[in-house]
């Protein structure tokens, strides 16, 4: 489970998933502090100018407290909080069973 709260939307297919997600992100810094995306599989990604550059592939989407305000992402988001805590819940009810769930 990731604890970075930066999301990106794939510029040709408009999907928004928070980074760390996907086992093919990757962040990075470069020697002037900006923070860069990209997306290990495809070798595309994102800068500080994504949304004006044509050529990037992926762009940051803006959140509020860890939720971006894209209305699908945000969508996608609460799906992702109902089955993480469903999840929990089973782990919780088998663990007093003596039953360990990996996530």
């Amino acid at each position: 489970m990731s604890n970075t709260d930066l999301y990106v939307r794939d510029k040709s297919s408009g999907h928004v998933h928070r980074i760390g997600d996907d086992p093919h992100d990757s962040l990075w810094v470069d020697h002037e502090g900006t923070v860069h995306y990209m997306n290990l599989q495809c070798g595309d990604g994102a800068g500080p100018y994504s949304q004006m550059d044509h050529r990037a592939g992926f762009e940051f989407v803006s959140s509020v407290y860890g939720v971006p305000e894209d209305g699908n992402a945000m969508a996608e988001a609460e799906k992702y909080r109902e089955d993480r805590d469903k999840f929990r819940e089973k782990q919780a009810k088998l663990a007093k069973k003596g039953i360990v769930l990996l996530s």
